[in-house]
């Protein structure tokens, strides 16, 4: 399946049980595995804010960039801040990890 192949894209090929793709190349690699699945979708919907890295210079839609796979990269969330993010996932009773109460 395409879940699959992802998975194994981010996890990268193992060399004694460790991943081999690190930083971006874990997901470039699942954005490869994805288009080869399904070659029909052109965008990808992705979660990236102005206040996280590399977020300021981009806007609602990008494409990828030109050694990645071709999609148009769509950021619904680029001008939300960390607050409206939290105040989003707990007005609709979002499950998150926990962890993020602690601190």
């Amino acid at each position: 399946t395409s879940e699959t192949l992802a998975a194994a894209a981010i996890n990268g090929a193992t060399q004694k049980g460790k991943p081999s793709a690190k930083g971006g190349e874990g997901m470039r690699n699942a954005l490869a595995a994805y288009k080869a699945a399904h070659p029909h979708v052109s965008a990808i919907l992705v979660g990236t804010r102005r206040a996280d890295p590399h977020g300021a210079q981009l806007g609602h839609f990008n494409p990828t960039d030109a050694d990645w796979r071709r999609f148009e990269r769509v950021h619904p969330i680029i001008n939300w801040t960390y607050a409206d993010v939290w105040a989003f996932l707990r007005a609709l009773d979002v499950p998150y990890c926990k962890l993020y109460d602690m601190g």
